[in-house]
């Protein structure tokens, strides 16, 4: 199978899979890493955001230990699991972009989670409340997918 076929197969399953349909697409960046690289199943066409890695934000508890910081990681890979799961299986590309090393400011991560972009549909409060999205980042973090988090 072509490269482009197996593009476009991918983009059909992530349609079926996330519910999607809309033809419109985003070339916001949200789809690339920090290096320009494409960022999953976006084979051309995306923008780099020139920005993205620069600057941090401290989320949720902030200050505390090693052991609170594990704590929130734990409850953020559960929900993460439970809520994001389906397409990045631990993080992994599947039907959505594998998210290791992506190195997100805050910031970008968590208005991709809210917002969405291109074939990623937003994930509103009702299935992510605010009290679990930084516990979510915090585990994010520990695969390279988010800087900044305390």
């Amino acid at each position: 199978m072509t490269r482009n076929a197996i593009l476009a197969a991918s983009v059909t399953l992530l349609l079926a899979a996330c519910g999607g349909g809309s033809s419109t697409a985003t070339t916001t960046g949200d789809e690339t890493n920090t290096t320009g690289t494409s960022g999953g199943e976006n084979g051309g066409g995306a923008t780099t955001d020139a920005g993205a890695g620069a600057g941090t934000t401290e989320t949720g508890g902030g200050g505390g230990g090693s052991e609170e910081l594990a704590t929130r990681v734990a409850a953020g890979q559960e929900r993460f699991d439970h809520v994001c799961g389906v397409c990045h299986p631990g993080g992994d590309g599947d039907t959505g972009p594998d998210l290791h090393n992506k190195h997100f400011t805050v910031d970008r991560m968590t208005n991709q989670i809210r917002n969405g972009s291109g074939h990623m549909r937003p994930i509103p409060e009702a299935r992510l409340s605010a009290a679990d999205l930084p516990n979510v980042l915090a585990w994010l973090s520990t695969i390279g997918a988010v800087d900044g988090v305390r």
